[in-house]
């Protein structure tokens, strides 16, 4: 059975308050979704570790992490890099979730 992974920016502060207490209203919430399948090929590129590294956070298989905004920039950096050294579509729409949490103030969510 695949186990689908999910990248979510709330959109405003209040969507954020929710998101903080596990309230997930599709309304207040950009997501991406990640199947295994990618969320694997995204993990052998090291996108994850590299994050984790620079960001001081712990994005896992099956953990929930939360990338908080003053953080945002440096994982925008390393998306940067890895989209100018491999040709995977996941890089580019994952660095849009993290550029539209900057533009919106907010943060971005990590649900493996």
């Amino acid at each position: 059975m695949e186990r689908k992974k999910f990248i979510r920016v709330p959109i405003n502060k209040k969507a954020k308050q929710n998101y903080d207490l596990g309230i997930l209203r599709e309304d207040e919430l950009e997501t991406l979704v990640l199947p295994d399948k990618q969320f694997q090929e995204l993990y052998e590129i090291g996108l994850f570790n590299m994050i984790n590294t620079e960001c001081n956070i712990t994005i896992h298989e099956y953990k929930d992490e939360i990338l908080e905004l003053d953080r945002i920039p440096a994982a925008i950096e390393i998306l940067t890099k890895l989209i100018s050294e491999n040709d995977n579509a996941d890089l580019v729409e994952i660095k849009k979730m993290l550029e539209l949490a900057v533009s919106l103030g907010t943060i971005v969510g990590f649900d493996f």
